[in-house]
């Protein structure tokens, strides 16, 4: 019934196999699943099987000749059920075992999602201003282990996934503090000038500026005093205020009359904001079907020694839109000058924030798929062939934001929405978790919908029992259908 193929990991053609005369016995699959046990973690999937020792093996595993670093295999395996393929993966030789008083050798290999957390040092440089989509940062990632092992891996990152969309109105980015600020010129006795509006920074990036201006002439004598602040949104609503053009300076006494140095020195000061022209007065900004937009009622420009206390105490820089950005930036690049991030955190990271998952398919192929989709595919079960049947609210724990440390920006908003999010998609769903007869009369597989009498479930766990005749499953009920 089972055969095992070693197979060449650079040609992929059957070097040796295994079958029940060559002692193939314990063979055990664990099961299939959308996630792990906190249901952001994607485990591999598992295989673990004996045999007695031959020649074959004895050369090129149990030498340790033919490996690559990290104790893999230079040799994958096939497990076969009825000459159909159930699982493609690596040989951990790190848990090889050799019994050499009855000569049998014992195997554990893992599905390709095994390599992601083996190569977790692996770092790159994220430095495209667009940023990255997650196929993109999935897709990086494989290749960057492909060339550290010399090898080809089947994966597919430019399709098969959609991005996550969680809209948002008028949320509040930024508050800026109007009436403390504008308090900080009340002794000035010149026009109070605000310029302020949005631009996009390298074409791709939102960027707010805000200028406030003011002189103050005594006795011949000019001085001035400019407030100045520059964000960035990156991820769509992650803030980064550029510190670096900050300004809190005033000028010293200038004569009135001496224009040029007046000219001179407001220019040193606001060398960061001369580009008004592409900012100024533009206080709603379109990008990607998202709007920022900020407001400066006329009421809020004073000029007079008290009635800056009559201002608003906060105006805001507000969001409308997707807060989940479909190309993201990693904070290596930008926050540390160049520094390359580690491929897997990021990789967690869009992984979270589209509710996507990772899924290896028995010949290998490993994708990036989202969690929250089913397929077409309804498989209707008769209640006859339902052998054991029980629902509970699904129990997982709030997701741990942390995953997300390695963006650019400040997260709590996106944490805190995220958070919310998957608590209120989670705390909806009704998990199934049973067992059906009969493995010739149904053919389920991971994402399919199943129905049994009246209500359907997506399959999100599977494990099939060849000596039993069944399935055994775990699914989530749709509501929606």
């Amino acid at each position: 019934m089972y055969r095992v193929d070693f197979i060449s990991s650079s040609t992929y053609q059957t070097l040796h196999s295994l079958r029940f005369v060559d002692g193939l016995d314990n063979i055990k699959l664990n099961a299939e699943k959308i996630a792990g046990s906190s249901y952001f973690a994607k485990e591999p999937r598992r295989v673990e099987f004996e045999c007695l020792n031959d020649s074959w093996i004895d050369n090129n595993i149990l030498s340790g000749t033919f490996e690559f670093e990290k104790y893999i295999s230079m040799y994958f395996i096939k497990l076969f059920e009825n000459d159909t393929c159930i699982f493609t993966g690596i040989i951990d030789c790190s848990f090889v075992n050799h019994d050499s008083k009855t000569d049998i050798v014992r195997f554990t290999c893992y599905d390709f999602i095994r390599l992601l957390s083996k190569f977790s040092e692996l770092k790159t440089i994220y430095s495209m201003v667009q940023g990255y989509h997650p196929g993109y940062i999935f897709g990086i990632y494989m290749q960057s282990i492909e060339n550290r092992l010399g090898i080809s891996i089947s994966h597919t990152w430019s399709h098969g996934w959609t991005p996550s969309n969680i809209l948002k109105e008028n949320l509040v980015l930024i508050q800026i503090p109007w009436r403390k600020i504008l308090r900080t010129f009340r002794n000035w006795n010149g026009d109070l000038i605000v310029k302020s509006g949005f631009s996009m920074h390298s074409g791709y990036i939102p960027e707010f500026k805000l200028l406030i201006y003011k002189e103050h002439v005594d006795n011949g004598d000019t001085q001035f005093k400019v407030y100045g602040r520059t964000y960035r949104f990156y991820n769509n609503i992650c803030i980064m205020r550029i510190s670096d053009a900050d300004v809190d300076e005033k000028s010293g006494r200038i004569p009135t009359s001496n224009t040029e140095e007046l000219e001179t020195r407001r220019n040193e000061i606001m060398t960061d904001y001369l580009d008004a022209e592409t900012w100024e007065n533009l206080g709603i900004l379109y990008q990607n079907g998202n709007t920022y937009t900020f407001n400066i009622p006329d009421s809020d420009i004073v000029n007079g020694y008290e009635s800056w206390q009559s201002v608003s105490e906060h105006l805001d820089v507000t969001f409308t839109g997707n807060v989940i950005a479909y190309n993201i930036h990693p904070k290596g690049f930008y926050n540390a000058k160049g520094e390359s991030s580690e491929q897997l955190k990021v990789l967690k990271a869009i992984l979270m924030l589209h509710n996507l998952t990772i899924i290896s398919q028995s010949n290998g192929n490993i994708s990036l798929i989202n969690k929250n989709e089913a397929n077409n595919n309804l498989i209707v079960v008769e209640k006859a062939d339902v052998i054991e049947f029980k629902r509970k609210r699904l129990n997982r724990t709030v997701p741990d934001t942390s995953t997300l440390d390695c963006l650019i920006g400040d997260l709590k908003i996106l944490k805190d929405i995220l958070s919310e999010s998957y608590i209120g998609l989670l705390s909806q769903i009704w998990e199934l978790t049973s067992t059906i007869d009969n493995l010739q009369k149904y053919n389920i597989s991971l994402f399919d919908r199943i129905q049994i009498e009246d209500k359907q479930y997506k399959v999100t766990e599977l494990q099939r029992d060849s000596k039993e005749n069944e399935y055994k499953l775990k699914a989530w009920e749709l509501s929606n259908v």
